[in-house]
């Protein structure tokens, strides 16, 4: 082997290595999502079948969302007087207005993190939400 050869080995091995590590995860990924495609649709087939009562003939493929936000056509809202504060809100010694309209903090069922913009959900709920909190 050449001088020249070793040196564009050693030079480019790292490299080569990399992509072929970041390839395989890749590969991994656009299996899983699918493979998850396909389980959808056939859940929807088989709800189609057990619950409406109907055998669908052929069924379309399931699209995946273009953007993750403001999709959403329906939310539900919570209400309390007991809205979960930050350790900043709690350290401040301030008081603070507990109520809130928003979702529940994960977890904690007692506690509503409050909301002025929710971005799973086009503006005019925020403005109807934002309304009913006044």
């Amino acid at each position: 082997m050449k001088l020249i050869d070793l040196y564009i080995i050693k030079r480019y091995i790292g490299t080569f290595a990399v992509m072929i590590l970041l390839f395989i995860p890749i590969g991994i990924m656009v299996d899983v999502a699918e493979k998850i495609d396909k389980f959808k649709e056939k859940e929807v087939t088989e709800n189609l079948k057990r619950i409406g009562g109907v055998t669908p003939v052929t069924t379309a493929a399931i699209l995946g969302n273009k953007s993750p936000y403001f999709y959403r056509n329906k939310m539900e809202f919570s209400f309390s007087s007991n809205r979960w504060m930050t350790q900043e809100e709690i350290a401040s010694g301030k008081e603070f207005n507990k109520n809130a309209l928003g979702f529940h903090k994960p977890g904690m069922w007692d506690k509503i993190v409050d909301i002025d913009k929710c971005h799973l959900q086009a503006d005019p709920s925020n403005a109807i939400r934002n309304e009913i909190r006044r």
